[in-house]
């Protein structure tokens, strides 16, 4: 800490000790500390104290009696020109009437006297009260204006210092100013984006989320909402930005909407990446049961925009035991890995691959209307590629594959009966000899219920 930092401390300390002595005498010399009862007694205890001074001092006659000028100040100081006007009529009769028609033996007390002497009380009553309430007015705008003022420098250095990026818009969504963090963090110089509308700088992905959120805090003084969206840098990479929106239109130093932002870019590649594992095998990279229902379930519900709906492929690996089983685990994964691999490679870029457990596969077809035997066609290519031989850590590997397919019939859409329906198919595939795919029908699932289960259908594994 530099020596000049204690020292400017003590000067702020003892100015602001000052100011406090002279405010809290201001109050006492005023009554402003008593209750108006109170105060009213103690001008009333000063109007008969003025009487006796005067009569001690012998100020009657042609020398106006000064000592009640004391509560006719003060009255007006504590009461305003009414108090002032009371305690001046007041005062004329206490300094007239009240006082000895004669207590000095030169010079005799007449009305004429007493009366003038009353109405320069009045008037003089009224001119300093209306004075010191001049004077307090414009002490009290001053420091209403200083308080500004002191506020606007703290704004601006907790802006400047702060972290996060703080910008301010205006009704119209247009930059109005910027925390040097902005340069910092974004690469904007201050000023750079000022008159730029805010949302030219977010994500065409995004503008709408961020104008919804922006027109809500706009319409509601006060209102606060956080919005997640993408921004660009100076040199136009797009990078996750968390923004608090406020509206502080009503606030003086502000008028405006502030927004508080900054980066969360590795927050967001981590929860990417949570969701991705969550919605995805670990060992294949492919999609899991859990992604596949719910892209089956979309792919369900667009159906009636489509001439056909979408065929799920529901894919057993042959002979997968026997390899697993021989050579062991490690090379079991390897071999399912590039399963995986062919199946991806048979499968169209709006296709989705999907692992759904063991050595069971899944593809679920988004149905061309230009071509009506789409799943079928995959499913050839998927049996044509399996047949080729696996090199699996210099093993030369045979697998094969039974395929069932399914897709939406009518009725009520539903994900579970489909990939049922696929299940049934591959059985009834498996049972016809292995590397064969079926089609699902009425018939198979009549099949299934009649006591024909499906361990006689896999029999043949």
């Amino acid at each position: 800490m530099t020596p000049e930092v204690p020292q400017q401390r003590e000067m702020a300390s003892g100015n602001t000790s000052t100011k406090g002595l002279a405010s809290l005498l201001i109050k006492w010399g005023t009554l402003n500390v008593l209750p108006a009862p109170a105060a009213a007694a103690v001008i009333v205890v000063l109007l008969f104290v003025s009487w006796g001074v005067t009569i001690l001092l012998g100020g009657a006659g042609p020398v106006a009696p000064h000592w009640f000028y004391i509560p006719v100040f003060i009255a007006g100081l504590r009461f305003g020109p009414w108090g002032a006007l009371a305690t001046g009529v007041t005062s004329m009769v206490v300094a007239g009437p009240l006082l000895p028609l004669s207590f000095n033996p030169t010079t005799a007390q007449v009305a004429s006297d007493w009366v003038s002497r009353g109405i320069f009380f009045v008037v003089i009553g009224q001119l300093v009260t209306l004075l010191f309430g001049a004077v307090r007015s414009l002490s009290a705008k001053e420091a209403l204006a200083e308080g500004v003022r002191e506020s606007e420098k703290r704004f601006r250095a907790l802006a400047q210092r702060a972290t996060d990026m703080v910008s301010i818009v205006d009704l119209d969504g247009t930059y109005i100013t910027e925390s040097p963090a902005v340069e910092r963090i974004l690469g904007w110089k201050p000023g750079q984006r000022t008159s730029w509308p805010a949302i030219e700088s977010v994500h065409p992905d995004d503008q709408e989320k961020a104008s919804a959120v922006l027109d809500d805090v706009i319409a509601n003084i006060g209102k606060s909402r956080t919005v997640e969206v993408r921004q660009s840098d100076s040199s136009g990479e797009w990078h996750w930005v968390e923004s608090t929106v406020t509206n502080m239109v009503d606030e003086s130093t502000v008028h405006g909407i502030v927004v508080n932002s900054r980066v969360v870019d590795e927050r967001k590649a981590l929860e990417q990446e949570l969701i991705h594992r969550a919605l995805h095998d670990s060992l294949t990279g492919l999609a899991n049961r859990a992604l596949l229902r719910e892209r089956l379930e979309t792919s369900l519900v667009r159906r009636d925009l489509n001439e056909r709906p979408p065929a799920l492929l529901f894919i057993d690996v042959d002979d997968f035991k026997t390899v697993n089983d021989g050579y062991g685990h490690e090379v079991g994964d390897r071999l399912l890995i590039e399963i995986a691999e062919r199946l991806h490679a048979c499968a169209r870029p709006e296709d989705l691959v999907a692992r759904i457990g063991g050595d069971e596969f899944a593809v679920l077809v988004e149905e061309d209307p230009e071509s009506r035997d789409a799943a079928e066609h995959i499913a050839r290519r998927i049996l044509g590629a399996l047949e080729e031989p696996f090199d699996v850590s210099g093993r030369q590997t045979m697998v094969g594959a039974s395929i069932g397919i399914s897709s939406y019939c009518g009725g009520t859409p539903d994900a579970d009966l489909i990939l049922r329906q696929a299940d049934m198919a591959m059985y009834s595939a498996k049972g016809s000899g292995k590397s064969q795919f079926a089609a699902f029908s009425n018939e198979m699932e009549q099949f299934f219920r009649s006591g024909s289960d499906i361990e006689s259908a896999t029999a043949h594994q």
